[in-house]
């Protein structure tokens, strides 16, 4: 395994999915870096708030992760599992 700011050092990423069984705020967090440098122009994650209660996240706190680093942050479906987060280019 290997993280993707190692396998793409220099690499502007256009759209990322991640699912990890409700990890995705851990994978996000992780990868703070690599979100504030903007090399990720959008990406696409779920949330399964029952899961990430047992991980110890919080309902909310990738949303805030997201939008302090300067994204935009929206639910793609109506019960807030499938989530979209993208910068625009000024």
């Amino acid at each position: 395994m290997v993280r993707i700011d190692e396998a793409l050092p220099d690499t502007q990423i256009h759209v990322l999915e991640i699912d990890v069984e409700s990890a995705d705020t851990r994978v996000l967090f992780a990868r703070k870096c690599l979100l504030k440098s903007r090399r990720i122009q959008t990406i696409y994650f779920e949330q399964n708030q029952q899961r990430m209660g047992r991980l110890g996240i919080a309902p909310g706190d990738v949303q805030k992760f997201l939008r302090d680093i300067g994204y935009n942050c929206h639910p793609m479906e109506a019960n807030d599992t499938k989530w979209i987060a993208y910068f625009n280019k000024a």
